[in-house]
């Protein structure tokens, strides 16, 4: 049977390369798709790097939403988060900015080397597979705005190294004054167009109904538009598994009026998002062994 693995909220990538490595392996899956959804570009920029050997791999850039309208999406204060709700995550601030500067400026050694791995110093999930010029596009805020700078095809840490150290003696200046700080020196948001999952898979994946799908997502509070799309679009019921998070809607107060409508709608449509995340990863299911007593039911 043809298998369809959506991944919405891919962020590194960690997630869709457990399930190339291990899952499909492991169940003998060797005919399927992915088609993966980043709303981040820089992580998007990163992923289709990293899965670029990949064929059947499809990545897009762009936000789940309630339309295909052009959003905003808000930036964590750290290297994940990011959401298209704006009182999810707390304002970048200027002093957030400096923190992680001195953090970088004094591990520095004497002979003006950063110690390896940089994951030692800044605070940030570790992740192994990546080289230490993708790794350090990770760091918020200093390091994303060099990453930034650099360019989405930038790969040379000496790069990003240049621009970060260029930037201290004015940022420190500029910190005595204040006035037009973060407007200088922190960006806030980016913008992205929206995707309305169920009219994507209309016009893109014409086996749909017909494969078995596996969706896992981890959006940001975005599940409340997602899980009401696909219900009312009649789509949902061709999901054969749903992994993720699922629970972030609690974290954005301008949904908190909904976390009861949510919940009520995953339960009245027979919705279970069985935990798989790169986040805690001890306390996931084994996926592997649901999607395969789903396959030799169905």
């Amino acid at each position: 049977m043809k298998v369809n693995y959506f991944d919405l909220g891919l962020y590194a990538g960690n997630e869709l390369e457990y399930f190339i490595k291990k899952v499909f392996p492991k169940i003998g899956i060797k005919d399927y798709t992915v088609h993966g959804f980043e709303a981040c570009e820089m992580f998007y920029v990163s992923c289709v790097r990293k899965f670029s050997k990949y064929k059947n791999v499809n990545l897009y850039h762009g936000a789940i939403n309630d339309s295909e309208k052009t959003v905003k999406l808000y930036y964590a204060s750290n290297q994940v988060g990011h959401s298209i709700y704006e009182s999810k995550n707390k304002t970048i601030s200027p002093e957030s900015l400096i923190n992680v500067e001195k953090t970088i400026k004094n591990s520095i050694s004497e002979d003006g080397e950063l110690p390896y791995p940089l994951y030692t110093i800044i605070p940030g999930p570790h992740v192994e597979y990546i080289d230490e010029a993708e790794y350090f596009t990770y760091f918020y805020p200093i390091l994303m705005q060099a990453a930034m700078l650099a360019g989405p095809d930038s790969d040379r840490i000496e790069k990003l190294q240049k621009l970060l150290w260029s930037s201290l003696p004015s940022v420190q200046k500029e910190k005595s004054t204040e006035k037009g700080f973060a407007e200088k020196h922190i960006k806030t948001h980016e913008y992205v167009k929206g995707v309305l999952l169920s009219k994507w898979i209309k016009k893109n994946i014409s086996d749909f109904e017909n494969s078995f799908n596996i969706m896992k997502v981890n959006i940001e509070g975005a599940e409340w538009h997602l899980f009401n799309d696909l219900v009312e679009n009649d789509m949902i019921k061709h999901f054969d598994v749903i992994c993720g998070d699922g629970s972030d809607i609690k974290k954005v107060p301008e949904l908190k009026e909904k976390s009861s409508d949510y919940y009520k709608l995953l339960k009245e449509n027979n919705i279970t998002i069985h935990r798989f995340s790169d986040w805690k990863s001890e306390e996931n299911v084994d996926i592997a062994d649901i999607i395969l007593r789903k396959m030799k039911s169905a």
